[in-house]
C-alpha cells in the first residue's frame, strides 16, 4: 500500500496522542518494515476485519469476508492482508489465504503472518 507523505504527516498528531513521542520510533519502525514486505503487483489489501467475541463463530467474519473474495475473483487480482493472530489463520485459510511469510515484530513485538489470496476461477 503506498501511503502518501501528506497523508502519513496527518496522521501523525493522533498518532502521537495515542502511543507518546515514545511510540512514535516504534511504530516508524514497524511502518518501514510492513512496507518493505507488502507487494508490489496489483492486489486488493484488506486492512482490518473485526467481529465482536460475542458473534465469534456464528459466519459474521465470513458474511464479511465473501463479498470481498468474490470480486476478487470476479475482477481476477489478488489480496494480501497482515495477521497478528494465530486463532485467525484457520479463518483466512478457510478464505483462500496463504502464509507467504512469517515474521517477528520488533521490540520483542508479536509474529506477524503476511498472506496472499490468488484469485480463483469463477
Amino acid at each position: 500500500m503506498d501511503v502518501s507523505l501528506p497523508r502519513r504527516i496527518r496522521s501523525l498528531p493522533p498518532m502521537i496522542r495515542a502511543i507518546g513521542l515514545r511510540g512514535i520510533r516504534q511504530w516508524l519502525q514497524l511502518q518501514t518494515l510492513m512496507d518493505s514486505k507488502h507487494p508490489v503487483k496489483p492486489h486488493y489489501y484488506l486492512f482490518t476485519i473485526a467481529t465482536l467475541p460475542e458473534k465469534l463463530g456464528q459466519g459474521v467474519g465470513g458474511s464479511l469476508m465473501k463479498p470481498m473474495t468474490d470480486r476478487f475473483d470476479k475482477q481476477n487480482v489478488g489480496a494480501y492482508l497482515e495477521n497478528s493472530r494465530t486463532a485467525n489463520l484457520p479463518f483466512y485459510h478457510r478464505h483462500g489465504f496463504e502464509v507467504t511469510e512469517e515474521i517477528q515484530l520488533p521490540n520483542d513485538g508479536p509474529p506477524m503472518w503476511l498472506m496472499w489470496r490468488e484469485p480463483r476461477s469463477i
